[in-house]
C-alpha cells in the first residue's frame, strides 16, 4: 500500500464507484489530505481520536465540524473493510451538536426589490432560486439541455447526485425562454456556485436585505408548503431532499389548526 496520496486516491475512486457526486468526493478527499497535513508526521491510518478532535476544533462552525467528521468516518469504515487498518478514531467521537436554524425566507416584497435592483443575469438567478428552489450550485450548472421539456426544469446531478424535475412558474418560464433564446450550453456562462452566491448577496445588500442567498430556497419551500396545504412530501421532492425531516430547515409556515381541532370529534364530542 502506498502513502497518503495513493490511499486517498483509492478511497476517492471507491466513492465515485458508489455514485457520490464529484463535489462530495472532492470535499472528502480535501478533508483527508488536510487532516493528514494537520497530524504530520503520523500516517493517516494511525490518527488518534485526540488528533481528530484537535483538527475539527480548528473549524468554528458546528455544521462544518459535523461534515468533516462524517468524511473521516466514511474513510475509516472503508479502510477497515479493506483491512488496511483496524483503527477507527471516529468510533469514540460523538458528532457535534448542530444548532437548529429557524428558516428565514424572504418575503414577496423583498424578492421583488432584489429583482428590481439586479442585472438581468442576476435577476434570473434570483428567480431560479425563489421560483424553482434551485441551489446556487444547480444554478451555476444549469444547461440549456435542462430546459428542453415544456415548462419544466430537469435538474441533473443535484445534491447527492440526484436528478429531479421541477415545474416552472409562468413568470420564470417566460424569463428563461427569453434569456435562452438562441443560446446553447451553460445558461449562465462561466458561472460557479461561489460567484452566483456572491452576486446575489451583493444585490441583496444594495437594497438592505441581509438574508443569505440560500434563503431564497426557503421562500420557495415555504410558499410551496402553503399552497399545497402542508404537503411536505411534495415540497421535499421539489427541493430535492430524500427526507421530509430536512424540510423543517426550509419551511416557515404553520397551518392554522383551529378548524381541524374544533371538528376533530364532531358530534361525538361529549
Amino acid at each position: 500500500m502506498g502513502g497518503v496520496p495513493v490511499l486517498v486516491a483509492e478511497f476517492a475512486q471507491y466513492q465515485e464507484f458508489r455514485g457520490f457526486s464529484a463535489k462530495t468526493v472532492g470535499r472528502r478527499t480535501w478533508t483527508l489530505r488536510t487532516l493528514a497535513e494537520h497530524v504530520a508526521p503520523h500516517q493517516l491510518l494511525e490518527v488518534t481520536p485526540r488528533e481528530v478532535i484537535a483538527f475539527l476544533s480548528t473549524r468554528p462552525s458546528a455544521q462544518t465540524r459535523y461534515a468533516l467528521l462524517s468524511d473521516i468516518r466514511q474513510f475509516f469504515r472503508w479502510a477497515n473493510r479493506q483491512q488496511y487498518t483496524t483503527n477507527d478514531p471516529t468510533a469514540l467521537i460523538d458528532p457535534p451538536r448542530v444548532p437548529s436554524r429557524v428558516p428565514t425566507p424572504l418575503t414577496g416584497d423583498q424578492i421583488h426589490r432584489a429583482c428590481g435592483a439586479a442585472t438581468p443575469r442576476v435577476r434570473l438567478m434570483i428567480m431560479c432560486s425563489a421560483y424553482a428552489g434551485l441551489r446556487v450550485s444547480e444554478i451555476a450548472a444549469l444547461h440549456t439541455d435542462n430546459l428542453k421539456h415544456a415548462s419544466r426544469i430537469v435538474v441533473r446531478d443535484g445534491k447527492g447526485g440526484k436528478d429531479r424535475v421541477v415545474p416552472l412558474a409562468p413568470i420564470l418560464d417566460v424569463a428563461l425562454y427569453i434569456w435562452c433564446d438562441g443560446r446553447v450550453g451553460q445558461v449562465f456562462p462561466r458561472a460557479t456556485p461561489d460567484n452566483v452566491s456572491d452576486q446575489i448577496r451583493r444585490t441583496f445588500r444594495r437594497v438592505g436585505i441581509y438574508n443569505r442567498p440560500h434563503d431564497l430556497r426557503a421562500s420557495f419551500g415555504t410558499e410551496a408548503a402553503r399552497r399545497s396545504n402542508g404537503n411536505l412530501v411534495l415540497v421535499a421532492a421539489l427541493l430535492g431532499h430524500a427526507s421530509v425531516l430536512t424540510i423543517q430547515r426550509y419551511v416557515r409556515w404553520n397551518p392554522d389548526g383551529t378548524d381541524v381541532v374544533s371538528d376533530l370529534y364532531g358530534d361525538d364530542a361529549a
